[in-house]
């Protein structure tokens, strides 16, 4: 399903499903994104 988020069992690694046609799926890492604190 699009959009869905999937962990990787054996590393963690979080992916998100971009794409979802037929028997082809498309995967994005997700990138964790630091908290910014401004100055």
């Amino acid at each position: 399903m699009k959009g869905e988020i999937l962990s990787c069992p054996s590393c963690g690694l979080e992916l998100e499903v971009t794409c979802n046609e037929g028997d082809s799926v498309e995967l994005k890492e997700l990138g964790i994104e630091g908290e910014d604190w401004g100055e």
